[in-house]
Order: structure tokens, then sequence, then C-alpha cells
């Protein structure tokens, strides 16, 4: 077998290597090395592999040779061969019917023909802005090339309270991606993203006192504009995004209750909310003129501030409606129904949190500060 020759002059680019087309997959290579030493080397290891390996193994350029001692080494202790994983690929890639990036699996699964229950339109904003959060830290990934520790990377910069929602909407699309006729990956990733688990702070209500301090620094500031959001969110326990949606059309005072409609709901089911009397009584001294205002986070910082109120949480005026519902009425159906959540939640955050006897004295708080006929017989 004829070995290649050692460069015995240096040309104006190098030291010259000339592998034989025999040696090089049908056509001559050149290639030039700034010392004697380095081309010896290269014509030594050349012939090395060829004694060893034969010919074709001087096909394999600089370049290839380097990533195959790396990939060689990122191998090494995994019990498998760099053909093994190749092959492995191979056979991944062929499953891909068409590569597409995050963004745009993003918008192919919330506008997928074929849903069985159309989407919400915040849903679907979600669904989006949630995945161009995700991918613009890799644009140019297709989905079949993005890894678990991708996604872990990014989650793990996102603040603890918005994790699961990133991961649950994450892993609705990629499970979506991988089933046919789609075929955008091979498989679900984000099964293999590690859950997110954190110790959650149990979560505390607003004492009677607190309650009474509160809303008398939102009726001394400015005009008392924003009394209408508070007062829904105490005692009707509303959620914030609910309570930012409503307005006064939705609130009937003579039937006593507040309608959430679909758009307006969480859960994007529609539900009637009851108003205790107080409630009733706190919103009739409100102006219905005006719109029912959300509070910008500096004023209720301002506010808060004023009543002296440290220890906030965030949702503690849900949870203070929501428990001392439960404690006043002992019926967890009504409160599931009222609230708009499930049992677990019920069991999680309200059951035993407050008892009757302040559960009364809460409902009887009233803007004139005399209790409601419905409770002055039990107080």
């Amino acid at each position: 077998m004829k070995l290649i020759n050692y460069p015995k002059k240096k040309t104006a680019k190098g030291w010259k290597v000339d592998i034989p087309a025999t040696m090089a997959g049908g056509k001559r290579r050149r290639e030039f090395y700034k010392t004697r030493e380095l081309a010896n080397k290269r014509v030594s290891d050349l012939n090395q592999e060829v004694a060893d390996f034969g010919v074709s193994a001087a096909q394999i350029d600089p370049q290839q040779y380097h990533d195959a001692q790396n990939a060689i080494a990122l191998l090494e202790g995994r019990d498998m061969t760099l053909t093994q994983v190749v092959e492995s690929w191979l056979k991944h890639l062929s499953k891909i019917k068409e590569s597409i990036t995050l963004v745009e699996l993003a918008q192919r699964y919330v506008d997928n023909p074929n849903r069985r229950k159309p989407m919400s339109h915040r849903a679907y904003n979600d669904y989006l802005n949630k995945a161009k959060k995700v991918g613009s830290h890799f644009p140019e990934k297709f989905t079949h090339s993005i890894t678990a520790d991708d996604i872990q990377k990014v989650l793990n910069e996102l603040p603890e309270g918005s994790v699961t929602s990133y991961k649950r909407i994450l892993n609705a699309m990629f499970k979506w991606g991988s089933l046919s006729p789609q075929g955008f990956h091979d498989g679900n990733v984000i099964a293999e993203v590690e859950a997110y688990r954190t110790i959650r702070e149990k979560p505390r209500t607003l004492s009677n006192e607190d309650v009474e301090k509160l809303l008398n620094a939102v009726r001394d500031e400015l005009g008392g504009k924003y009394l209408p959001y508070y007062i829904i969110s105490i005692f009707a326990g509303l959620r914030r995004s609910e309570v930012s949606r409503i307005t006064w059309d939705d609130i009937d005072l003579k039937r006593k209750h507040i309608y959430i409609s679909e758009k307006v709901s969480k859960t994007n089911a529609s539900r009637y909310v009851e108003l205790m009397p107080n409630a009733i009584k706190w919103l009739e001294s409100c102006d219905q003129r005006e719109p029912i205002l959300t509070v910008p986070t500096k004023r209720q910082k301002i506010i808060r501030d004023k009543a002296k109120l440290t220890n906030w949480q965030r949702n503690i005026m849900r949870h203070t409606a929501c428990s001392n519902y439960y404690a006043y009425h002992e019926d967890e159906g009504r409160l599931t129904n009222w609230a708009g959540h499930g049992l677990a939640v019920f069991l999680n955050h309200y059951k035993n949190a407050v008892i009757k006897e302040d559960s009364i004295k809460f409902w009887s708080i009233t803007p004139d500060g005399q209790p409601t006929q419905l409770l002055q017989s039990v107080i």
C-alpha cells in the first residue's frame, strides 16, 4: 500500500502535505502547515491510520477528525459508540416530516382547525406569548433540535410562580407536534424536563381589623375611586383578572349577584357570584356612573402603607373572601360554585382558615358600621 510522502520543501502557503485521490475520496487534497514538524506529524498520523484501518481512514480531513474526537469524548461513560449515536440520530430525523420553530409550532397549535373545543381569546394569546418568550432564547432552532436542557435553562430564569403554567403550555404544544399527522419532532421533550417543586407559603387571610383599616384607607385615597375594586375582591372573592374585566352591567344589586361570563372567567366557565348583604351595602355606596377601575401596583402599595398592612400576600383578598364564605356557610360545594374553583383548591386553601365567629363579624363589616339585618340575630 502506497504511503504519503513527507514534505521536503516549504511553499508560500507553508509545508504541504499531498493526499492522493485514492485516499481523499476521489479528489486529491492538499493541506498546509506552518511548521515542518506539524506537517510530518500529519503525514505520520495518516500513514498509521491507513496501515490500521485502510485507505478510507485518510479521507477524513482534520476538522472531521477533530469533531470525531470531541464526540467520542462526550460519549465517555455512556456505553454507546459514535456509530450508534449517528444511527440513532438519523432514525430520529427520518421521523421528522417538517422542521418548524417553537413560535411556528405555537401558531399552528392555536390555529388547529380540528380542535374539539374552541380556544378562548385569552388562552390563544397566552400560548403565543409564552412560546415567543421561550423561543426567543433559541429563535433559529427547530423543535426537533430543542433539548430538555434548553427548556430547563429558560424555566430556571422565570419567576417561580410562572414555571408551572409555562411547562403546561409547552407540554401541550410539544405533545401535539409529535403526533401524526404533524410529525414536527420525535417525542415530547418537555416530559424530560424536571418537575418544578417548591414549598408554597400557606395562604393567609386578612383579619377583620385589617379589612376595616384597608377599606378606610381606600375610601380616603383619591375620593374612593378604587373602592369598587376592593369591595368586589374582598366581599365577592373575584380573581384580580376577573375584577378587571367586569363592568357595572355585570352587577345586579336587586338579584344580589355578579355575573361572570365565560370570557371573564379564568376557567372559561360562567357563574353567578352571590352578593352578601354587606357587599350590597358597600356597592350601593359607590358611584356607579364611574367605571370599576383596576388599581395600579404603585397605588396599591400606597393604600397598603396608609392602612399599615405589611404582611401582604398575593391573592390575599380572594383568600379572605373564600375562607370567610366557607366558615359562614359551612358548605364546600356552595363555596366551589361561588368561587369558581375545584375541591382540591378548597382543601388546600380555605378549609379551617377562619372560624365561624370571625366570619360572622366579617360579613358584618359595612360602610356605616351597622350590622346587616341578616346577621343581627347571630351577632
